[in-house]
């Protein structure tokens, strides 16, 4: 039950890079030759979001900064992967949309790739979708060719959320050009 505590309290969270040549992310630190844009952190959250790490997560954010910045590289954008987290809670949401915000007055970019159903009507919960300016990605990929070439056309099947069935969802488009859908609440 201690190990299980540690896993949701200190959740791991990996920094991700492109492998060159193709448009497979992996962990840095067993493919160390996997790398990311100049300006960007990609980080995977693996374990649920709660108020039980936050603080953890939003430490881990902030060192990663500082190593970015150390580098002389200004940090433009962070791109979360939450595909390994299983679910997220109201303080975790809230503590996400605080993020945000000073993201945001400091000229920096946060994004969120594959999210699961809960996590995207807790993020819808909170306002955070209600900004206007796209948030969620299906992917990693999805989110860094949004950054690199805002205004890119890309296909339907690029953008189906796979963890959503298309005969569960009520039609209604988060974002501006994903097609992220809300799951009906009465299903």
């Amino acid at each position: 039950m201690l190990i299980q505590l540690g896993h949701i309290t200190f959740p791991e969270i990996q920094v991700l890079g492109c492998i060159p040549g193709t448009a497979v992310f992996r962990n840095v630190e067993p493919y160390p030759h996997a790398g990311a844009p100049k300006g960007v952190l990609l980080l995977r959250v693996v374990g649920p979001l709660c108020f039980a790490n936050v603080e953890h997560i939003r430490d881990t954010l902030a060192e990663h900064e500082a190593v970015s910045g150390s580098k002389g590289e200004p940090l433009q954008s962070i791109l979360l992967d939450i595909s390994g987290a299983s679910h997220m809670d109201t303080t975790a949401a809230e503590a996400m949309k605080d993020w945000r915000e000073g993201y945001d007055r400091a000229g920096v970019r946060l994004a969120l790739t594959d999210p699961n159903p809960q996590i995207t009507m807790m993020l819808h919960k909170t306002g955070m979708l209600d900004s206007g300016d796209q948030l969620l990605f299906p992917s990693l990929e999805a989110a860094l060719l949004h950054i690199q070439q805002p205004g890119a056309q890309l296909t339907h099947d690029t953008f189906l959320h796979p963890a959503v069935p298309l005969d569960k969802v009520k039609g209604r488009l988060i974002g501006t050009w994903t097609q992220f859908f809300l799951p009906d609440p009465q299903m």
